[in-house]
């Protein structure tokens, strides 16, 4: 069995121009090409799609969906080359998505944040380390997994840290779980639970905007988004899920009206707990309905919610998965 490849693009595929503009133009062989000499054998396959900054809930959609074909046609794991800027909501949504079938193989992300063109890019060892992960049998059941810079982080976890140091991804309060070295590939923490099953047709809706709290918020946007028909709203508080009170109002209306709520904070440790009570606390939106995203970031909290109104659009049930998300220990 052979391991897949889906390139998207991305640094790790990029060039610079001759006025220094670095823009998408390796495909898949390249890489490959360049990773050199590689103990498994490898299927490419190209799918091309704006950088990573410009995809759509759809276009990730399409990418988790090209990881689960490749898994349930026969290979032994799959590699996705991604753009950094939103690679762990990727990841994610390729967790949600064909967690339930990488009993066959693992989902492996990887990307650069050195450009082919630069000098010692890091993508070429990274792909390299990336295959070897996927090949590897013990990496099996283990999820969406992103391999970078020698380190292997869950997509439940990861984040870009710094917009363009090497060392960027991190797993803030949880680490890495795993490394590959001269060793090999070792695993050295588990992963979490396994999400709910996937919607059947594996799609996510869109329609969820995110709402970020300030001092300053216009309260206006929540009853806007709610008007042009969003299906879901994730908010961004501070410290423990804390939101400016002007938004109380709002997203009452919002949650009575059957939209769905998800708090997260911008810090980027910890959870949303209902600790505090007044005007805007998450205690009190806690009490009208707003869902805590236990850990989630705003972008990850998102796509679960997405995935679960895809999943069964049902207030009910869409609380149900949301809390199948907790991870205890």
């Amino acid at each position: 069995m052979s391991v897949t490849l889906i390139a998207t693009g991305g640094t790790i595929a990029s060039t610079a121009d001759a006025e220094g503009r670095v823009t998408t133009t390796l495909h898949g062989e390249d890489l490959l090409a360049a990773a050199g000499p590689l103990p498994v054998d490898v299927e490419v396959v190209d799918l091309r799609v704006p950088g990573s900054w410009n995809l759509t809930s759809e276009l990730a959609a399409g990418i988790a969906g090209a990881a689960r074909s490749a898994l349930l046609g026969g290979a032994r794991g799959v590699v996705i080359t991604h753009g950094t800027d939103v690679v762990e909501e990727t990841a994610w949504l390729c967790e949600l998505l064909v967690r339930d079938v990488t009993d066959r193989g693992p989902v492996v992300l990887t990307a650069a944040m050195r450009h082919a063109s630069e000098f010692a890019p890091d993508g070429p060892r990274n792909l390299a380390d990336a295959l070897a992960v996927a090949a590897t049998p013990h990496s099996a059941d283990r999820g969406a997994i992103v391999c970078v810079n020698g380190e292997l982080h869950h997509a439940r976890w990861v984040t870009k840290t710094h917009a363009t140091g090497l060392a960027t991804f991190e797993s803030p309060g949880r680490g890495p779980v795993g490394e590959v070295s001269e060793r090999g590939v070792r695993f050295t923490a588990a992963g979490p639970p396994p999400p709910p099953p996937p919607p059947a047709d594996g799609s996510v809706v869109g329609d969820i905007p995110i709402v970020v709290s300030h001092w300053d918020v216009d309260a206006d946007l929540v009853d806007w988004h709610v008007a042009r028909g969003a299906r879901g709203l994730v908010l961004q508080g501070g410290g423990a899920g804390n939101v400016n009170g002007r938004l109380v109002e709002p997203i009452e209306r919002a949650v009575a009206a059957g939209v769905p709520v998800v708090g997260t904070t911008r810090c980027p440790q910890g959870e949303v707990v209902p600790v505090y009570g007044g005007d805007g606390g998450f205690a009190s939106l806690h009490a009208l309905g707003v869902m805590p995203s236990f850990g989630l970031s705003a972008g990850k909290a998102r796509l679960a919610l997405g995935v679960a109104l895809a999943a069964d659009p049902d207030p009910v049930e869409v609380r149900r998965y949301i809390e199948a998300l907790e991870v205890r220990a």
